[in-house]
């Protein structure tokens, strides 16, 4: 089986998250995450993001595209939380500029 770039990641984000439920055993999945709104933004955004780069969910790279976008969209998202069509054009930007 060969382990790809998206395989691992996914394995890294598994992993973290079982260590921090586990870390912290207060933690509940009922409880509302105070991050959520940010991270409901960032979502949007990028998908906004994927979008103007006419990336759709069945293409080949979508996957790779939106793991990029996502490490970019955090730093873009805190910046400007109030304007989701001008935090995804600066993404897409930042992104054209990363390939």
């Amino acid at each position: 089986m060969k382990l790809t770039k998206q395989t691992l990641k996914r394995i890294i984000k598994e992993e973290l998250d079982e260590a921090i439920t586990q870390a912290d055993p207060s933690l509940s999945i009922d409880q509302t995450d105070p991050n959520d709104g940010p991270f409901r933004v960032m979502d949007q955004v990028v998908d906004r993001a994927l979008d103007y780069l006419g990336v759709n969910k069945g293409d080949e790279n979508y996957q790779e595209a939106e793991d990029d976008l996502m490490v970019l969209s955090n730093e873009v998202v805190t910046a400007r939380l109030q304007d989701i069509d001008g935090m995804a054009g600066e993404l897409v930007e930042k992104f054209l500029m990363k390939k």
